[in-house]
């Protein structure tokens, strides 16, 4: 797993925030009430002209409105399910680390949320080296998944 994967649990999860931010203030703000004035007449002969106020909800902005918010929340149950999907890739990852110390390091980081200075002050180490830690661990994770191309050669490769 690379950094920029490990990162996209944040990002996904901020932008959950947003859209739930969002779809909150639509439904609080409600439909704009529009007045507007009609024309009729009396009942009853002679029909004189008159007009009319008339105040209610404008039925094709209350449907854009309502559209938009059924938008958002699609958007933000697919992001939930692809954050669910990331979030237990991480776990995953992360509590397979074996080193306790690192492990810590990738939750605060990657999960939590928190910066390198504040986890630092959390386990008594330096920002520089918590960065090493993340560095080295994730470089040393990926020499593991690349494949060894020098015992291929001479191999026939399967069909």
């Amino acid at each position: 797993m690379t950094e920029q994967e490990l990162s996209q649990y944040r990002a996904i999860k901020n932008e959950i925030d947003d859209l739930c931010a969002r779809i909150k203030r639509l439904e609080e703000t409600g439909v704009q009430m529009v007045s507007d004035r009609v024309r009729g007449s009396s009942k009853h002969f002679p029909y004189i002209q008159k007009y009319f106020y008339i105040t209610g909800v404008d039925p094709e902005e209350d449907g854009r409105r309502k559209k938009l918010i059924q938008e958002l929340q699609k958007k933000r149950n697919k992001k939930l399910d692809e954050l669910l999907e990331i979030e237990s890739n991480i776990h995953d990852y992360i509590y397979k680390i074996p080193d306790s110390e690192v492990r810590q390091i990738f939750t605060f980081r990657y999960i939590d949320g928190y910066s390198q200075e504040e986890i630092g002050s959390k386990l008594h180490m330096d920002r520089s080296g918590i960065s090493k830690r993340i560095t080295k661990y994730l470089e040393r994770q990926q020499t593991k998944i690349k494949p060894n191309i020098n015992g291929l050669i001479g191999r026939s490769m399967p069909s």
